[in-house]
């Protein structure tokens, strides 16, 4: 299994602090049957250069092998959306997910900027494809979930979705949304977006439970996605399901029930 989505590297942003604590880090990780990690620092396109997350990702490389530990390290990043990307891009400032053509980009959690449909368009031109990182924590998709539809519309995009937000660790807001997201094929990977090393904080099994009692190929799905990521190939993603929309007395008995 691959995590697609993790703060792994040490002293690069608020992931981990230290060699120490990533290497507990991709201990929890192994345990939880993970044998692959994309480290996915912030990428704000200033604040961190690409040679220096390369010097520490190769180094970090080299302890986890001599901690015996099986699980690979691979290059990555978690970029802010920006409305200038796209001319980033053409200047080489962008860092892909293992060095492929997949783009991990996350939104403002108040908000979906006005020009992310004409970037992802934009960066689609480009031959890019996109993984949108946990929009089930993103409040304008919290209160609309449609509003993911008109993103996922694009040829090329596709969304991540937290572990910790399909167990709970997130609030049951987002939890219910994200078992919505699921069931909707509109998320198409799982990962960890971990920080620390923490006890409980991994839990990647337990989402997989979750993700068998929601349909029993939604597992499957999700790790082949990751697995392809890697390897740079096209996903086979299922169409996302549109919804209809419910009457006043069908809102009104959910409405009920929630308050019990």
């Amino acid at each position: 299994m691959i995590d697609i989505h993790s703060h792994i590297l040490p002293g690069v942003d608020d992931g981990a602090d230290d060699y120490e604590q990533s290497l507990k880090m991709v201990a929890e990780a192994y345990q939880q049957g993970i044998t692959g990690i994309v480290a996915t620092p912030h990428f704000r396109g200033r604040d961190q250069k690409r040679e220096q997350i390369r010097a520490i990702l190769q180094k970090l490389q080299k302890k986890v092998e001599a901690a015996g530990l099986p699980v690979d390290i691979f290059p990555g990043a978690e970029i802010t959306i920006r409305s200038d990307l796209a001319h980033r891009l053409s200047q080489d400032k962008l860092i892909f997910l293992n060095q492929g053509s997949y783009l991990l980009l996350e939104l403002p959690f108040d908000r979906i900027p006005d020009y992310t449909e004409d970037l992802f368009y934009d960066l689609g031109v480009m031959d890019c494809r996109i993984i949108l990182a946990h929009p089930e924590r993103c409040q304008p998709i919290l209160e609309n979930p449609e509003l993911l539809l008109s993103l996922l519309d694009q040829d090329g995009v596709f969304a991540q979705l937290n572990a910790g937000s399909l167990v709970g660790k997130n609030g049951t807001p987002i939890k219910r949304l994200a078992e919505e997201l699921v069931r909707r094929n509109m998320v198409h990977f799982l990962a960890s977006d971990s920080h620390k090393a923490k006890p409980n904080r991994c839990v990647f099994q337990q989402a997989e439970k979750i993700l068998e009692e929601l349909g029993s190929d939604y597992g499957s799905q999700f790790r082949e996605n990751a697995r392809r990521v890697i390897e740079n190939k096209p996903l086979d993603a299922a169409q996302p399901r549109v919804e209809k929309k419910k009457g006043w007395w069908s809102r009104f008995k959910n409405k009920l029930l929630k308050e019990r």
